[in-house]
C-alpha cells in the first residue's frame, strides 16, 4: 500500500497538479534544505509547499516550518497560520470557515449555513482568505459538517494536543462554540474515562493503538479516529494498521465512526489538496 505521502503524491497527479518530489538524503543540511524552500518559495508555478515529517534529528523542524512562505504552507504549520488560527484572524478577509458568526441568526442556522458553505465545490466561493489551516483538524471539522453531526454547545473530548493536530483542532472546536475538553498525557486515567463518558464527540488523536475502549463512549456518540499506528499480530511477523480506538467494540455504541484506514487520512489528503488549490486561486486572483 501506497504511505501517506505516496497517496499524496498520487492525488496531486490525479488531479492534474504540477508535483514536484524532492527525494532527499536523510544527511541533507538544514542550509541545503533551507535553500530548497527558498528557490520554491520564488517560484510562481509553485502554489503549495509541505515538507514531509518527521524530520532528521540534525534538522530543526521549527527552522524548516518557519521558512516556507506561509502563503504557500499548504500544511498550515506556519507560526503565522496557526495564529491566525488562534486568534480568529483571517489576513485580507473576514471569512472565518470554523467560527460561528456573531449575527442574529441562531446558533444552529449559523452552523447550517457554515455546513453548507464548507461543502462548497468552487474553492473562490469557499474562502479567498490569506490563512491555510491544518489538513487533519480540517479533515476533522470536515467529516462532521458533512454527516450533519452538530458542534455548537455539544461536549467535544479531543485526545492529544500536538501542534499539528490536538491543538489547532481544540481552537477550530473551541471557535465552533463547542464545549470543549482536552485530555493529554497528564490527563490521569480515571478522569479521561469519566470525561470521555459524558462526551457527544470524542476525537482520539494520541499515537495509541485500539487506546478508545467501547466502555468509555456514551451511547450514540460520535467518534473521529486520527489514529495511525503498527499493530504486530500475536504469533505471526504480520502488522496490522489501526487507530487509536478499539473499532470493533466502539462502533457497537458509536452513532457514527470512522475507520482506520480509509478515514480521516483520505480527508486530510483532500484538504491538503484544496488548501493548495485555494493558494493558487489566491495568487491568481488575489482578495479584493
Amino acid at each position: 500500500p501506497l504511505s501517506m505521502s505516496g497517496k499524496k503524491q498520487r492525488t496531486a497527479e490525479d488531479l492534474g497538479f504540477l508535483s514536484i518530489v524532492a527525494q532527499l538524503p536523510s544527511t541533507i543540511t538544514q542550509q541545503e534544505l533551507l535553500a530548497l524552500i527558498d528557490k520554491y518559495n520564488h517560484d510562481p508555478k509553485i502554489h503549495g509547499i509541505l515538507v514531509q515529517l518527521p524530520l532528521p534529528d540534525h534538522i530543526k523542524q521549527d527552522a524548516i516550518l518557519e521558512a516556507i512562505d506561509y502563503k504557500k504552507d499548504v500544511d498550515g504549520f506556519h507560526p503565522y497560520n496557526q495564529g491566525c488560527l488562534a486568534l480568529q484572524l483571517r489576513g485580507s478577509s473576514t471569512i472565518r470557515p470554523w467560527a460561528v458568526h456573531h449575527t442574529t441568526e441562531t446558533t444552529s442556522q449559523a452552523e447550517e449555513k457554515i455546513s453548507s458553505d464548507n461543502c462548497s465545490t468552487n474553492p473562490l466561493e469557499y474562502d479567498q482568505a490569506s490563512v491555510n489551516l491544518p489538513c487533519t483538524p480540517q479533515a476533522c471539522i470536515q467529516l462532521l459538517d458533512r454527516y450533519k453531526t452538530r458542534i455548537a454547545g455539544q461536549r467535544v473530548v479531543v485526545l492529544g494536543r500536538s501542534s499539528i493536530v490536538g491543538l489547532p483542532l481544540s481552537l477550530m472546536l473551541l471557535h465552533r462554540n463547542a464545549t470543549f475538553t482536552n485530555c493529554h498525557t497528564h490527563t490521569p486515567i480515571a478522569d479521561l474515562i469519566n470525561i470521555c463518558q459524558q462526551a457527544d464527540i470524542i476525537i482520539a488523536a494520541v499515537g495509541a493503538p485500539l487506546f478508545v475502549k467501547k466502555e468509555w463512549i456514551k451511547p450514540g456518540a460520535t467518534v473521529i479516529d486520527v489514529g495511525i499506528n503498527f499493530l504486530h499480530i500475536d504469533g505471526s511477523n504480520e502488522v496490522k494498521l489501526v487507530g487509536d480506538v478499539d473499532y470493533n467494540e466502539v462502533a457497537q455504541v458509536a452513532s457514527h465512526i470512522t475507520p482506520v484506514p480509509g478515514g480521516v487520512g483520505p480527508m486530510t489528503v483532500c484538504m491538503l489538496m484544496l488548501n493548495t488549490i485555494r493558494s493558487a486561486f489566491r495568487t491568481l486572483r488575489p482578495p479584493r
